[in-house]
């Protein structure tokens, strides 16, 4: 026997096309099981699974690994290292375990490995299969992309009508994309789309009807055809990304079915007013905030409606093109009113709720009034981050002192003690004096010492946190109102918590400091003379520039400072 091991056979083969000139697991398994006769290995269990490496969680490798950590195995027998592991993840969870003696063998067709070993030729090993994965990616991505700047369209799954010239369904050679046995069909389909005659439901009847299937053979459900009639593919284009990672649309070599032309035509008759008809991923950047009144969220909700210039009646046109109460289509509308709108309103999930909803226009309009309130200049930001550094500098250097002069009191304090003792082995005192003294000493130095924490505990970055907040707070107004939708939810989400919508106005708890930057602003606005950069002359007699006056324009951010660290807020409305 081979050191009574019991060992875990472990067999993998993934189905993507890393592993396509890798042994099968029948394979693996015929030639590890004479592996293991010939080395007469214990062989305890055999696990075999059929999923890529590439990344963690595999269940059968979880469940060696569970065994060998429960003691029921301390050996792997595999083909190679690679079937174990191709991300440094699992690679690691392996060497780490052979490493710490956990696992006492690992067999593979052509070598072996020890705790006692170099494990630097394992690692080495694992490496190389990572590097092997990550290459292959690059290099597919890279492919697939060069191949849709030469014109073919590169996705696996092509509309019906198209197959790749290798696919199951049209095998040769030809081009990359040609045409199938569902193209005469989709013809047909768009010609009676573009006559205008026909709706999508009508369609699906056609398409089932005349044999259009998908790949499992099942019929397309209506939904389907929508996707089919919004597709771009049909008139010649499609969109892959580029190197940086950005949508861009390509002209195909492709056969279309119909011209640019005719499938704009066709988006207007499928609905939304000339538009095309696909489900439209709205931004709300306001979101975030619950009702003042019943305590739910806020939601919102996009609003697209006309009113019909033949009834009067008004209708969602996300959908349709023609008024449901007299069928008037818009297209024969003359000038209708069309409401594009969105608004934030209460859930009212938990029952009943007197709120109203507002425009996002009206709870923008109050956003940048306070937003106006407090917004600084870019003069009074350039002062304020110099002083804030002036007023640090000083700070540090008294922090400094007082740090120096406790530390020197605490080595005096300790050293009283030294000598105590040495005085007590003299003779010099008594045991009760030892104690005494003793005991005042330690009192002394534990108030010592408590002071040192609480220098150390003040000595917070409050300047960093002062200049992050004043460079948000600068022309803040003009960045929310040119701002998209990405910069107005940061600048929402840094001025507070708990917003709160109630009888259509906003409330939310703002950071103290910010209403404390707005009033020094306030009271140095009206004196010029102290953002003026001054001469002065040192003691060598040589010219710098200060800031001036110094002391009376700080005062009001030392209640900054003291704001910060104090962490205060204030709720407004």
């Amino acid at each position: 026997m081979n050191e009574d091991r019991k060992y875990i056979l472990y067999v993998r083969k993934s189905s993507e096309s890393e592993d396509k000139q890798m042994a099968s697991i029948d394979d693996q398994l015929a030639e590890m099981g004479r592996v293991a006769k010939n080395l007469d290995l214990k062989v305890v269990e055999t696990i075999t699974e059929s999923k890529s490496a590439k990344q963690p969680g595999r269940q059968g490798f979880n469940r060696m690994l569970q065994l060998i950590m429960e003691g029921k195995a301390d050996a792997i027998l595999c083909w190679k290292l690679n079937r174990l592991a191709r991300n440094p993840v699992d690679g690691g969870q392996i060497s780490w375990l052979l490493q710490q003696n956990t696992i006492k063998h690992i067999q593979t067709y052509s070598r072996e490995y020890r705790p006692s070993d170099n494990v630097l030729m394992m690692q080495v090993e694992f490496g190389m299969a990572n590097q092997f994965i990550v290459d292959l990616s690059s290099d597919t991505r890279r492919g697939m992309r060069q191949k849709a700047e030469r014109g073919w369209y590169p996705a696996s799954n092509l509309p019906p009508g198209y197959a790749h010239k290798h696919s199951k369904r049209r095998p040769g050679d030809g081009p990359d994309i040609v045409c199938d046995e569902q193209f005469p069909i989709m013809e047909v389909l768009w010609q009676k789309m573009l006559s205008g005659q026909y709706t999508l439901t009508e369609l699906a009847k056609e398409g089932k009807r005349m044999g259009l299937r998908s790949n499992n053979g099942k019929p397309y459900a209506r939904s389907a055809y929508n996707r089919f009639f919004t597709n771009e593919f049909y008139c010649g284009y499609y969109y892959w990304k580029d190197i940086q990672g950005i949508k861009v649309r390509h002209e195909g070599k492709h056969k279309p079915i119909v011209t640019e032309e005719e499938y704009n035509r066709v988006q207007k008759l499928l609905g939304k007013f000339g538009k095309p008809t696909r489900v439209v991923s709205y931004n709300y950047p306001l979101k975030g905030m619950h009702c003042g009144e019943c305590g739910c969220s806020v939601t919102a909700e996009h609003k697209h409606q006309a009113i019909c210039t033949g009834c009067k009646h008004k209708f969602s046109i996300k959908n349709r093109a023609d008024c449901p109460v007299c069928g008037l289509d818009l297209s024969d509308m003359k000038s209708p009113s069309v409401i594009d709108k969105t608004y934030y309103h209460c859930t009212k999930r938990r029952g009943k709720c007197s709120q109203k909803g507002l425009t996002s226009e009206d709870l923008e309009r109050q956003i940048i009034k306070v937003l106006e309130s407090f917004s600084l200049s870019e003069r009074f930001y350039d002062w304020a981050c110099k002083a804030l550094r002036y007023l640090h500098k000083n700070e540090t250097g008294y922090q400094q002192k007082e740090v120096a002069t406790l530390k020197k009191r605490e080595s005096e304090l300790l050293e009283r003690l030294d000598r105590l003792v040495v005085m007590r082995a003299d003779g010099e005192i008594t045991a009760s004096d030892l104690n005494r003294f003793r005991g005042e000493t330690n009192a002394s130095l534990t108030e010592v010492r408590k002071e040192l924490g609480q220098v150390h505990e003040r000595a917070v970055d409050w300047v960093g946190i002062a200049n992050e907040y004043l460079e948000f707070a600068k022309e803040v107004k003009e960045r929310f109102e040119n701002g998209g939708d990405l910069e107005k939810r940061e600048i929402l989400n840094f001025l507070g918590s708990n917003l709160a919508l109630k009888d259509k106005k906003l409330a939310f708890s703002m950071p103290h400091h910010f209403r404390v930057f707005k009033s020094t602003w306030d009271t140095l606005k009206d004196e010029k003379e102290w953002f003026e950069r001054k001469k002065a002359f040192d003691k060598q007699g040589s010219s710098t520039e200060i800031l001036v006056p110094i002391s009376v324009g700080l005062r009001p951010l030392f209640l900054a400072r003291t704001s910060i660290m104090a962490g205060e807020s204030v709720v407004l409305n």
